[in-house]
């Protein structure tokens, strides 16, 4: 259950589009991450801040403090919240963690979901991805390297998970993805996407993390891991 609510409300915020309208507790509004992929929600128009999978209302920051004490979990009481707090521009820090202001997901293409569904669906262990094989597997909701190529061996191995969500044709596709560099840990990031050319093309888009050394300093569109495309290539 950790994290569920203010996931849920993370990806309400991502779907809407909204983000960096006002604030509270001294950030900008929207969705925050960690390189790891934990989360945290600023929305200041109800007065809320999802935190440690608690939704938070009213809260207050006092002495480097957070405080909340009015804290849901799935409609629930969750209890209090006391966590250290302090922003940085786009970036809060909170019980040493750093999170970072990501950018909202593009519009859903809703013109496309209502489109009739494909028939075709490609076997999960033929596709490509920037000249390494890829398994594409819509019944686990798993993209993984199959054959990396020559240049990534050192930085990805064989069965590295690229993106987990959902990867059903014909519905709405939204998940995480991670980026791989030399001697760093995998960086997650949120990404929506749609099959295209009767479901042999999947393209994934979100904005991908930037990196100061192995460390994330900042989620952008600008990033070259904000685009991915994954090619089925024995198609007829």
């Amino acid at each position: 259950m950790r994290q569920a609510a203010t996931l849920i409300l993370l990806a309400t915020t991502a779907l809407c589009g909204t983000a960096g309208a006002g604030t509270i507790a001294g950030a900008q509004d929207g969705g925050y991450r960690t390189q790891d992929g934990d989360f945290l929600l600023v929305e200041s128009k109800d007065h809320l801040i999802g935190v440690q999978g608690l939704d938070c209302k009213n809260p207050v920051v006092v002495s480097g403090r957070l405080r909340a004490k009015n804290c849901w979990a799935n409609g629930h009481l969750g209890g209090d919240v006391d966590v250290s707090w302090r922003v940085d521009g786009n970036i809060i820090v909170s019980e040493g963690k750093r999170y970072i202001l990501s950018p909202p997901l593009p519009p859903i293409d809703f013109v496309a979901l209502k489109a009739p569904a494909d028939p075709f669906i490609g076997t999960p262990d033929a596709w490509e991805h920037n000249r390494s094989g890829v398994a594409v597997d819509p019944d686990k909701g798993t993209i993984r390297y199959l054959r990396p190529r020559p240049d990534l061996k050192s930085v990805v191995k064989t069965g590295a998970v690229l993106y987990e969500g959902s990867l059903k044709p014909g519905r709405m596709i939204f998940g995480t993805a991670y980026a791989f560099k030399d001697g760093c840990k995998p960086a997650s990031y949120p990404v929506r996407g749609s099959y295209s050319k009767h479901n042999e093309v999947l393209t994934l888009t979100g904005p991908g993390p930037v990196r100061r050394g192995c460390e994330v300093v900042a989620y952008s569109y600008d990033s070259p891991h904000s685009k991915l495309v994954f090619e089925y290539i024995v198609g007829d």
